[in-house]
């Protein structure tokens, strides 16, 4: 990491021609971390002077906001602002180092066991957050903790989202589950296939993954799963359409009508 310099106030007798340069990795100061800045003469021709570190003597301005040890010159953050380090020999040399501090940014993490599953399966989601102090918003589920799991169970491809905030700012993550629908299934049964004209016969039909009926021929009826007695007087072929998410399906059954089918 480079030094950064920061802009300096240098104070001398005016028969000193040196000057004190203070350094550090950064002017910025995260609540509750450490920066060491450091402190070095120079004399006209260049020449490094070395200052003993105990003959210097540092303070800060805002100690609310960011402390310096006395002797070496380590400040820690204490909150946000701004605050002016100084530094003096005691004698011919000073210099100032402005830092900010600041409180670190939440973090917040949202993960699923799975990311595709069938209509309904279960999904346990969990996230992790840190530096926050309170939960913003939870989309498409709810929850007041800033740590948790939570087992969700949709239906349709749906996106999960948490909100985090606190003193440093806020955070944001999302998770999207994508659901994929089977192919629909339908099935459609006669007790008897062969009959005499005008005997009844009992349909049954039994669908799965199917939202609605769209078409029947030769009966009517809306429903997914049933049975209904019909009474053909000639060779009928009973059909049944359904339609779902993930698609279309058909099945039927042909009942067939003789005069010489015995009793």
């Amino acid at each position: 990491m480079e030094d950064f310099t920061a802009p300096l106030q240098v104070t001398t007798r005016p028969q000193e021609k040196a000057t004190l340069t203070l350094t550090a990795p950064a002017s910025a100061l995260i609540v509750g971390k450490t920066l060491t800045v450091a402190a070095r003469a120079v004399n006209p021709d260049r020449a490094v002077l070395m200052l003993p570190v105990r003959g210097l003597r540092w303070n800060s301005d805002r100690p609310d906001i960011a402390v310096v040890d006395p002797v070496t010159g380590v400040v820690t953050g204490v909150s946000a602002g701004q605050a002016t380090i100084h530094v003096t020999d005691g004698g011919l040399l000073a210099g100032t180092f402005t830092v900010m501090v600041s409180f670190p940014e939440p973090t917040v993490s949202l993960q699923a066991d799975r990311s595709y599953i069938k209509p309904g399966q279960p999904v346990k989601l969990t996230w992790i957050s840190r530096e926050a102090d309170r939960v913003e918003t939870a989309v498409n589920f709810n929850t007041e903790f800033l740590n948790g799991s939570l087992t969700v169970y949709p239906m349709e491809t749906t996106t999960y989202t948490l909100a985090v905030a606190g003193r440093g700012g806020a955070a944001e993550a999302s998770i999207t589950i994508r659901v994929t629908h089977p192919t629909p299934t339908v099935t459609m049964e006669a007790d008897a296939t062969t009959i005499r004209p005008g005997e009844y016969v009992k349909l049954t039909w039994n669908s799965d993954y199917a939202a609605a009926v769209v078409r029947t021929s030769n009966f009517n009826s809306d429903a997914l799963n049933g049975s209904i007695a019909v009474r053909p007087f000639q060779t009928t072929t009973y059909r049944i359409t359904v339609r779902g998410p993930g698609g279309e399906s058909s099945a039927e059954v042909t009942v067939t009508v003789t005069s010489n089918h015995p009793r």
